[in-house]
């Protein structure tokens, strides 16, 4: 009877941790380089080939961030630059979430950096992996150069911001 309840007992608790161990697996984000199919920005789903469709969500997100980043004019005034790394999770829904610095420059530039990607009003179309929708990571850099006043009228279009 003990050996029974002993079987009966691990039989459930190990159904328990596969369970538990596959729920992980649904919640853990992949990185966007080993997803089958990486997230699509909206429009960019009529692109023939996969390549294409993420390189048609790179550009959408950099012209995005091109349009709606504010170099803070703090930052400008005193010649703070660099490249900021933001990460997000683009969630199963299509949402973003988690958005997180990876490395930042500057408080100034962080927080704007920050601002932009979470106010970015987006409904993506999910990563896929087996045929199912999953939680896809992804790591966008965002530079902030300075160019001297003579090339600040080229400048004026793009805010100083190269993605």
């Amino acid at each position: 009877m003990k050996t029974k309840f002993f079987f009966i007992a691990l039989f459930f608790s190990s159904t328990y941790i596969s369970q538990l161990n596959a729920q992980e697996e649904q919640t853990e984000a992949l990185s966007f380089n080993l997803v089958e199919s990486k997230a699509v920005w909206p429009g960019c789903e009529t692109e023939v080939t996969e390549e294409l469709r993420f390189n048609c969500l790179s550009n959408s997100i950099m012209q995005y961030i091109s349009k709606n980043v504010e170099y803070p004019k703090k930052a400008i005034k005193k010649n703070i630059q660099g490249r900021v790394y933001v990460q997000f999770i683009i969630e199963i829904d299509g949402n973003i979430s988690s958005v997180e610095l990876s490395r930042g420059v500057h408080p100034l530039l962080d927080e704007a950096s920050l601002k932009v990607i979470r106010d970015m009003d987006v409904k993506f179309i999910p990563a896929m992996q087996k045929g199912k929708p999953v939680r896809m990571s992804f790591t966008i850099p965002i530079n902030y150069t300075l160019k001297d006043s003579k090339k600040s009228k080229k400048r004026s279009k793009n805010k100083g911001i190269e993605i």
